[in-house]
Order: structure tokens, then C-alpha cells, then sequence
């Protein structure tokens, strides 16, 4: 998945037509996705790239080190 999760799932609904998921939950895997990102490939120091593509679900300003609590590994 190298674009943004709501196209990916936008071209897989344009061919299977399943309805699901909804776009909230979407935009919280795009969240996951990129702290994901943050942590793997930017030492865990958040960029604009993060806050891009979180969104309004971004829970970091740009410059911030990611402090991921257990409890949201738990709440995806």
C-alpha cells in the first residue's frame, strides 16, 4: 500500500463493491499507517509527512517524539 488508504480502499470498493469500511475508520488506519511510518523510517520524530496523511486524526505536532501507549495498539 503506497498510496494514501482512503484511494487504496476507494479502488478496491470501485471493483468489489463491498461498502466497508467506513471512511472514520479509514482515516484511523491511515493514522496507524503513518505512525507506523514515523516510527520505521524517521526514528520516531514526526514530520509533516505524518500530519498529512493523519489527518485530522494526527495525535502529534510536527518535531514531537512518538510516545505510542499500549493501549492504542489495542484500540485499532
Amino acid at each position: 500500500m503506497y498510496e494514501r488508504p482512503a484511494e487504496e480502499f476507494a479502488y478496491l470498493e470501485d471493483k468489489v463493491k463491498l461498502d466497508c469500511p467506513t471512511m472514520d475508520k479509514i482515516d484511523r488506519i491511515a493514522e496507524a499507517k503513518a505512525s507506523r511510518d514515523v516510527l520505521i523510517h524517521n526514528r520516531g520524530v514526526v514530520n509533516k509527512i505524518y500530519i498529512s496523511k493523519s489527518e485530522r486524526f494526527a495525535r502529534y505536532q510536527e518535531g514531537e517524539i512518538m510516545d505510542i501507549p499500549e493501549s492504542y495498539h489495542r484500540g485499532i
